[in-house]
């Protein structure tokens, strides 16, 4: 075992892990973000859809008391219909721009978060980049931060095996390790899709044979 060589690869591939920390809280914040933004739109479209509805029903209210004489039972319902809507209105209209409020509040705070956690994440990083030269640098624009880290993780196994004594030999291990987990991958993909398919063709085929066995039933019963 090159224990020198092992060594430098575990050294970088902790700074990783301290780094992939920040990292992973960065996709976290990411996902909130889009999940905040998803919320925000759907709620906008709700208040706004039911703001537009109150509002015709207020304009009829309206419109009936000035066709309709107050005394009328039609009138006096129009009076009674704008006299209680347009407060409703109102409330309705000051909920949505507190909601809306509140979720560009929540957005802006993971947007700062997930900018701390990028700066986190450079700092951890820069701070070590001595250390981090045992890694090839086509590797850093290759994968992410999780990415690189699971496979340096995978490199520093290589060498701890000793399946290889040097650094050209491992790095060569590795790639021929993750060409093998892509194509095992790839394969367990095809399975999925061809069994998708499969279970598709016996359902379609299912629903024909029921299809067909109504009709054999319907003609069985019908008079001649």
């Amino acid at each position: 075992m090159n224990r020198q060589l092992t060594s430098e690869v575990a050294t970088a591939l902790e700074i990783l892990k301290q780094a992939n920390i920040p990292y992973c809280k960065q996709l976290d914040c990411i996902s909130k973000i889009g999940s905040l933004e998803t919320q925000k739109t759907e709620s906008h479209k709700t208040s706004k859809t039911t703001i537009i509805m109150e509002w015709i029903l207020c304009y009829v209210a309206v419109a009936s008391v000035l066709i309709m004489p107050l005394k009328t039972i039609g009138g006096f319902i129009g009076f009674i219909s704008a006299f209680f809507l347009c407060p409703i209105l109102n409330k309705m209209r000051i909920k949505m721009i507190i909601q809306k409020a509140d979720y560009d509040g929540r957005i802006k705070n993971q947007r700062e978060l997930l900018n701390q956690y990028k700066a986190d994440t450079t700092e951890i990083l820069n701070l070590h980049l001595s250390e981090l030269s045992i890694i090839p640098e086509p590797y850093f624009r290759k994968y992410k931060v999780d990415e690189l880290t699971e496979i340096i993780g995978m490199l520093h196994e290589i060498l701890e095996s000793e399946r290889a004594d040097t650094k050209k030999e491992a790095l060569n291990i590795l790639e021929n390790d993750l060409h093998n987990l892509r194509m095992e991958l790839a394969q367990h993909e095809i399975l999925l899709s061809n069994s998708a398919i499969q279970r598709t063709i016996e359902y379609n085929a299912w629903q024909t044979q029921k299809v067909a066995d109504y009709i054999a039933l319907q003609n069985l019963f019908s008079p001649a």
